[in-house]
Order: structure tokens, then C-alpha cells, then sequence
């Protein structure tokens, strides 16, 4: 909310402040961390198997 309430929209609406938060959003939606990041390493990892609640921990 905070990068909302500095947005300077005198350049236009789309700006690149407009492009960051997208791009931050569709990272999260997407899991990218899962994908190319720790979160694959880790929910392979033989303690997180060993333990569930880990796992739920992760997301």
C-alpha cells in the first residue's frame, strides 16, 4: 500500500512502478519459488519428509 501512495501518475497511468508490482504479484501467484527457487530443495529434503508439519510450514 505504500508504493500506491507514492505512485506519481503525472508520466501516465502505466508506469514502472505499475510493471514492479505486477510482476511482484504474478511471481507470488506462480509459486516461482517452488519452481526454480529453495522451496523445491527444501521440500525434497529428507527432515521435511520425515516431519509434515514442515511441509505445511512451507506453504
Amino acid at each position: 500500500m505504500f508504493c500506491f501512495g507514492s505512485w506519481d501518475v503525472a508520466g501516465g497511468l502505466v508506469n514502472d512502478q505499475l510493471v514492479y508490482a505486477a510482476i511482484f504479484l504474478v511471481l507470488g501467484a506462480l509459486a516461482a519459488g517452488r519452481i526454480l527457487g529453495v522451496d523445491r530443495y527444501l521440500e525434497s529434503h529428507p527432515l521435511v519428509e520425515r516431519y509434515p508439519k514442515l511441509r505445511y510450514l512451507l506453504g
